[in-house]
């Protein structure tokens, strides 16, 4: 083992049967990376939720958010951990969650430096009120302060 992967291991998840390791990206994978996430980073942009949306509404557009950026979404983790698309056909949710959430834990740098801005930045316009994405970010009442004299 190298210095390298001793001050960087990575993460073991048991999936499929078997061990993987999740590594951080590398450098040069970067522009690779953000090509695969682009179509994924467009599809939650426009799935995220209104904040007067029924829950109904959200689960559509999880729904539609799968529909729209799931493969893509396969196709990168498939690639991060080297692994043919087809491997997650099979695979268990519990495993494929494990992956998906060992990825983004080993690379949260990436994701917050460039993903999260993307999304951001993504004019994902609203049918209904015009909103953009950015604008759906926040929910109705977080940020809002309340009183305890309204019934």
């Amino acid at each position: 083992m190298s210095d390298m992967e001793t001050l960087f291991p990575g993460r073991q998840v048991t999936a499929g049967g078997e061990t993987l390791t999740i590594a951080p990206l590398k450098f040069g994978q970067i522009t690779q990376a953000s090509k695969m996430l682009a179509p994924v980073i467009k599809a939650v942009s426009s799935s995220l939720g209104k904040p007067d949306q029924s829950i109904m509404d959200m689960a559509s557009s999880w729904v539609d958010l799968l529909a729209a950026g799931g493969e893509d979404l396969l196709l990168f983790l498939a690639w991060t951990i080297g692994k043919p698309r087809e491997w997650f056909d099979t695979l268990g949710m519990d495993d494929g969650l494990a992956i998906l959430q060992a990825v983004y834990e080993e690379n949260v740098d990436f994701f917050n430096r460039r993903v999260l801005p993307l999304l951001a930045q993504a004019p994902a316009e609203s049918p209904q009120t015009g909103a953009t994405s950015s604008e759906n970010l926040s929910q109705p009442g977080i940020d809002e302060p309340t009183s305890i004299d309204t019934p």
